[in-house]
């Protein structure tokens, strides 16, 4: 292993530091704070542990204690709190957990000192923009720019992260989404085996979404993640099942799952709009509601015979 794959040596009471940091930097405006309470439960844990050695997990062991309601809002939680350099992640195998331990990013720690910041009671005042924080050590500038509103007697209040969040009544612009980046064969094979699928053809994968421009039904990708978990679920990508059938069909079929996915079988005309006439008649011959309802086995027999009726289709036209 590398110097970077190795736990680093810690003194007592990291944990609480690393939180203070984290708070101070309000690093809950860069990566969330789904991704800050993932990074304080691993710090808690090595704090438990007297900072012995990394903490291990499944993943499926963080859903209930970091309170993640799925594996994609686990998965970006922790790419975002890895990305930020928050979180050092090592992904398991289909016999061994993933390990993690936690991190200060250096930029943060040359920013930042550990002297407290808290409230300050004055009356705000409207303009001064300053670019330092409460805490920061003299002469650096701040990562994360902040805001301070002087008071009247121009002293600093708390910091407000920049862009101050407009009044009352007006809306909040959204954080645009992230550009989707292709996977390599080994991010996939890591995160199937993640998901107790150490089968999983991950050429297969690649080879299928590069021939159709790594698209799910009519729609751009958004999360490659998402869309292994969908085939893992529709049976139709592992390396030890049956031939897929061709490729339309194969589309057609996570067509389906995906628009059910965003629409719920309440709504089978915006399905029928995403999909078409063609998968739609395919999907007449089994129920919405079955293919909704279906168990990973039950959906697998229904994925064979959707191809089935898809190529009948086709043939009839």
């Amino acid at each position: 292993m590398t110097g970077r794959d190795q736990y680093p040596q810690r003194a007592n009471f990291s944990a609480n530091r690393l939180i203070r940091l984290m708070q101070k930097s309000c690093a809950a405006n860069s990566i969330g704070i789904e991704s800050c309470w993932l990074v304080t439960c691993i710090a808690l844990v090595e704090d438990s542990k007297r900072y012995s050695g990394p903490v291990t997990f499944w993943s499926a062991q963080l859903l209930p204690i970091a309170g993640f309601q799925s594996w994609g809002r686990l998965d970006r939680a922790r790419a975002k709190a890895v990305e930020a350099g928050w979180l050092y992640y090592r992904p398991g195998t289909n016999r061994q957990s993933g390990v993690y331990w936690c991190l200060i990013p250096e930029a943060i720690q040359r920013a930042f000192n550990d002297s407290p910041v808290d409230e300050v009671n004055h009356h705000f005042g409207d303009h001064a923009e300053v670019n330092h924080q409460n805490g920061a050590h003299d002469g650096d500038r701040p990562v994360i720019e902040t805001k301070l509103k002087r008071s009247a007697h121009g002293e600093p209040s708390i910091p407000v992260p920049v862009p101050i969040p407009k009044r009352v009544g007006a809306s909040l612009s959204r954080t645009p989404n992230a550009k989707f980046t292709k996977p390599t064969a080994e991010e996939i094979r890591s995160y199937a085996i993640e998901r107790g699928q150490p089968g999983f053809d991950s050429e297969k994968f690649i080879d299928y979404y590069e021939s159709n421009g790594w698209r799910v039904g009519k729609s751009a990708m958004k999360d490659w993640r998402a869309t292994v978990r969908n085939w893992i679920r529709g049976g139709g990508t592992q390396s030890t099942g049956k031939a897929s059938g061709n490729a339309e069909a194969e589309t057609a079929w996570q067509g389906v799952l995906d628009s059910l996915k965003k629409h719920s079988r309440f709504h089978q005309d915006k399905i029928m709009g995403d999909i078409g006439e063609r998968a739609w008649q395919a999907v007449r011959t089994m129920g919405l509601k079955k293919i909704d309802e279906a168990n990973d086995f039950d959906r697998r027999e229904m994925r064979k015979r959707f191809i089935d009726e898809f190529q009948k289709q086709g043939a009839a036209a």
